[in-house]
């Protein structure tokens, strides 16, 4: 059976089934849940229609089409050409040029990524293709292999960017593609998820939930910390976390207009919460310093451009509270990370992920398997939705945090229309800002 031939198998599976519930008058308590498991999976809210729910099922089924694959060099070349033929491209075209010249220049290209695959060295991202672009070949080439990364398998075992490299160009990634490079980064150490998944409890993925605490004791703690162990989740008085050691950040988290300060026990259930999740990620800042694990120096090709964060930032919302939002709601991030360790845990080989995972869960999925420092602060809640979300904006375009739609040290993704304060200061340049 062709893979055509298999989604349509299941998609008329699925929609058969579907069509039964349409045409009953009631579902059982069952049916019910099972819809509103798949809606969970899915990130679906409950309210969504069974119509809506059918076609996002078919569009987690379609998969994002690819225009070139760099583990077929036999086809390579061909599909090269055609990619820099697009006609819905907005960057200038080869077929001005003569047909025998711009088989040329491309051969050349093909020749060397052949060459450097015998050696061991592939195109896994944009960057380590361009590496490899010799000076006759088209200028168009390494901008149309930035453009279209998501549309190209590279040469990895997902075809996903590989997570070191996307950093490499002149500007950061975006959320989709640093998203993507994350997925393929949690597959390629998956022999670490059997460890996480034999806990049983999906509570053990939630990070350290603290807070600012209020009424202190005289020479007692200032900070209060829920965690789950031994079955269920424990809170202690405790010091500010060590490992964060960003100066700007510790200013933030320790400012008394900044940040609200709870009664004992009192943050994890606050309602209409705006949360910060920090998650320190050193694998890049190991890798910008330029050495292998063995202590030689790497090429030179392999320095980055945009250096990221060892500090990663995401602000959310939870109007429920912050513990129903990551553990205990049915589209909780951290049943997220559980059905998407799940599915890579049973891989032979590389599958999409049916499912929903947002950037930050991807993020966090890959620290929980890897035992690094990660924590969640309630800073604020509200009375209202309307209240919450401003905050919440405030925040993420913070004049001296922000913004946290930068990928450089950020995991939020950007709003087709981003809500900017208008109290807020000039955000400074991607480009040129440090953080």
């Amino acid at each position: 059976m062709t893979l055509t031939e298999e989604f349509c198998a299941i998609f008329r599976s699925v929609h058969d089934f579907y069509d039964k519930l349409h045409k009953q008058r009631w579902l059982s308590t069952e049916q019910r849940e099972q819809v509103l498991d798949l809606k969970g999976l899915l990130g679906l809210v409950e309210a969504t229609s069974l119509q809506e729910l059918l076609e996002t099922i078919a569009n987690s089924l379609r998969p994002t089409p690819i225009l070139v694959d760099f583990r077929d060099e036999d086809h390579l070349e061909e599909e090269l050409r055609q990619l820099l033929n697009r006609k819905e491209s907005e960057l200038p075209a080869t077929t001005s040029l003569p047909e025998p010249k711009a088989t040329e220049k491309l051969g050349d290209f093909v020749s060397v990524i052949r060459k450097r695959s015998r050696k061991g060295k592939y195109a896994k991202s944009p960057a380590a293709a361009v590496a490899m672009i010799p000076e006759r070949c088209p200028e168009v080439l390494p901008r149309t292999l930035m453009r279209y990364q998501l549309n190209i398998a590279w040469n990895t075992s997902t075809g996903f960017p590989n997570a070191m490299d996307i950093y490499k160009g002149d500007i950061p990634p975006s959320y989709d593609i640093r998203r993507a490079a994350l997925m393929g980064q949690v597959y390629e150490e998956r022999h670490e998820i059997p460890e996480v998944l034999s806990v049983k409890k999906q509570e053990y993925v939630c990070p350290p939930i603290y807070t600012r605490l209020k009424n202190t004791k005289p020479f007692g703690k200032d900070w209060q910390v829920s965690y789950f162990t031994k079955g269920q989740f424990r809170t202690v008085e405790t010091d500010f976390p060590v490992w964060i050691t960003h100066e700007k950040l510790k200013g933030f988290l320790a400012c008394d207009h900044c940040v609200t300060k709870y009664n004992y026990r009192t943050h994890t259930g606050a309602t209409n919460a705006l949360f910060l999740l920090l998650i320190r990620d050193d694998t890049y800042r190991r890798a910008g310093n330029a050495s292998s694990p063995n202590g030689a120096r790497a090429p030179k090709e392999h320095m980055f451009v945009n250096l990221p964060s060892e500090f990663q930032v995401y602000v959310g919302t939870a109007e429920r509270g912050t513990l129903d939002r990551w553990v205990y709601g049915r589209n909780s991030h951290c049943n997220s990370i559980w059905a998407f360790y799940k599915h890579v845990n049973q891989l032979r080989e590389w599958k999409p992920f049916p499912g929903k995972i947002s950037l930050p869960e991807l993020s966090l999925a890959l620290a929980r398997m890897r035992g690094q420092d990660c924590a969640l602060f309630v800073i604020s809640n509200h009375s209202n939705t309307k209240d919450l979300m401003d905050e919440a904006a405030r925040l993420i375009n913070h004049y001296e945090l922000g913004p946290f739609t930068d990928m450089r040290f950020g995991m939020n993704e950007k709003l087709k229309q981003a809500v900017v304060p208008t109290n807020s200061r000039e955000v400074s340049s991607v480009l040129t800002k440090t953080w």
